[in-house]
C-alpha cells in the first residue's frame, strides 16, 4: 500500500473544512407571493400566476374569490365544499399554503373558527392585526392549534403595531405571538430596516418583501423590487444573522394585472443576493 504524503492529508483535511463552513453558510429562505398580489384575479388564477414565478409558497387573504363562475370567497367560514376546492387547486399546482392574512373577527366567538381553519389548512401562521386586549385570549387559542399568529405592520398612523418595539412589548412574554415584518410599511414610517429586524429576533414568522418610493413617506407608491429606495441586501444579511426559517413573501402593490414577472424577478433578486 502506498504511503500517502502527510501534506496531502492535510489538504484534503483543509477541503473538507471549507466545505464544511460552506454547507453551514449556506441560506435558503422559502420565498412565496402574498396573493393580495393578484388581488385582481381568482385564487385559481392568482395560483397559476404563482407557479408561472416559479413560487411554491403563497399567503392568501380573506375575502379574495375563489373561481370564476362562482361567489364562493375564501374566509374562514367558507363552506367545506368551497375549502376542498382551495386546497385541491392548491395541490394541484403543487403550492403549499403557507399562512394567511386574515381580519380579526369582530365577534369573538368566532375565534376557534379562524383556528380551526389555519390548523386543517397547515397553515405555519396566520398574519392580522388583531386588538391588543384580545391579545391573552388569542395567545391562549394559538397555542391549542398550533398555530401562531405573526403581528403585521401597516404604516405609522394606520396600524397599532407599526413599530418594532410595540410588536415586542405585547409578544416577548406571549409564546404564541411573533411578527410578521413588512419591510415595505417599515420603509413608509421612517423606521431602519434593519434595527427594526434586529429588535424581533428570533420573534419574525414572517417578511413581506416590496419595495417604495420614498422612505418616511406613510403613502410612498409602491415599485418592484430595486427601482424603489429601500436597500433589501442588507435586510437578507440581517435574517441569515438571525438563522430566519420563515417565508419570504413577495408582495407588489401595483401593475395589478401584469405583475407576475415582477413577482419573479424579485424572488430571482433575493435568490442571488442572498449568497453574497
Amino acid at each position: 500500500m502506498k504511503k500517502i504524503v502527510p501534506g496531502l492529508l492535510l489538504s484534503i483535511a483543509l477541503l473538507c473544512l471549507e466545505s464544511c463552513k460552506s454547507a453551514q453558510q449556506e441560506w435558503t429562505p422559502e420565498i412565496g407571493v402574498q396573493l393580495w398580489t393578484f388581488k385582481e384575479f381568482t385564487v385559481e388564477e392568482a395560483l397559476r400566476k404563482a407557479d408561472s414565478a416559479g413560487l411554491k409558497n403563497i399567503e392568501v387573504f380573506d375575502g379574495q374569490l375563489l373561481q370564476s363562475g362562482s361567489d364562493a370567497k375564501l374566509t374562514p367560514s367558507m363552506t367545506a365544499e368551497s375549502e376542498a376546492a382551495l386546497v385541491s387547486m392548491a395541490k394541484q399546482a403543487g403550492i403549499r399554503i403557507s399562512s394567511a392574512y386574515l381580519a380579526a373577527p369582530a365577534d369573538s366567538t368566532q375565534w376557534p373558527v379562524v383556528f380551526a381553519f389555519a390548523k386543517r389548512l397547515g397553515l405555519s401562521y396566520i398574519t392580522m392585526e388583531p386588538s391588543a386586549d384580545a391579545l391573552d385570549h388569542i395567545n391562549q387559542l394559538a397555542g391549542e392549534a398550533g398555530v401562531p399568529i405573526a403581528l403585521h405592520n401597516h404604516p405609522r398612523g394606520s396600524s397599532y403595531y407599526w413599530h418594532p418595539d410595540t410588536v415586542y412589548s405585547v409578544i416577548q412574554h406571549r409564546l404564541n405571538l411573533g411578527a410578521c415584518a413588512d419591510i415595505g410599511h417599515w420603509g413608509r414610517s421612517g423606521l431602519d430596516l434593519v434595527q427594526s429586524l434586529s429588535k424581533l429576533n428570533g420573534r419574525i414568522l414572517g417578511v413581506h418583501v416590496k419595495d417604495i418610493t420614498e422612505p418616511g413617506q406613510v403613502d410612498a407608491a409602491d415599485v418592484p423590487m430595486g427601482e424603489g429606495k429601500l436597500d433589501l441586501k442588507p435586510v437578507l444579511t440581517e435574517l441569515k444573522r438571525q438563522h430566519f426559517k420563515g417565508v419570504l413573501v413577495i408582495e407588489r402593490e401595483g401593475n395589478w394585472l401584469n405583475n407576475t414577472s415582477e413577482v419573479k424577478a424579485t424572488a430571482d433578486l433575493i435568490n442571488d443576493l442572498r449568497k453574497d
